[in-house]
């Protein structure tokens, strides 16, 4: 691993863009470092949850279940589903992680083109063939 003086030299015959890619490429590999780290604790947790869920709900009954309900209307072989319910939570979490991830992409030159253009269309009061209001 390089020390701060060495990256400082690396870094001192850069221009500020690369300098700017380089910060960008890094805040990408730090968040898909927390990304995988966060999967391995969704497979670890959901394999524990689940774990977990069965013991209690076997040992409760002593029985496998017939079917899965909130109330088990004084049947044995009922189990509560509340582990479904933390499952879908979590993946939905996930996905929200994932997309936020490897969703984000710093905008194109020509995306803030487009925008300074109709930014600077608004501001001289000139209309913008786009908007339709």
């Amino acid at each position: 691993m390089p020390t701060e003086q060495q990256e400082a030299t690396r870094l001192a015959g850069t221009t500020d863009e690369e300098r700017a890619l380089r910060e960008l490429a890094v805040q990408q590999v730090e968040r898909v470092h927390s990304f995988t780290r966060h999967v391995i604790s969704y497979a670890i947790g959901i394999v524990g949850l689940g774990i977990i869920w069965m013991l209690t709900e076997y040992f409760q009954d002593s029985e496998w279940p017939a079917r899965f309900a909130d109330a088990d209307n004084g049947r044995p072989d009922t189990w509560n589903p509340w582990y479904f319910y933390a499952v879908a939570v979590w993946t939905v979490i996930l996905c929200v992680h994932a997309a936020k991830t490897f969703g984000r992409r710093p905008p194109s030159e020509r995306e803030i083109q487009r925008e300074m253009d109709r930014i600077g269309q608004r501001r001289s009061g000139s209309p913008d063939p786009r908007d339709r209001t």
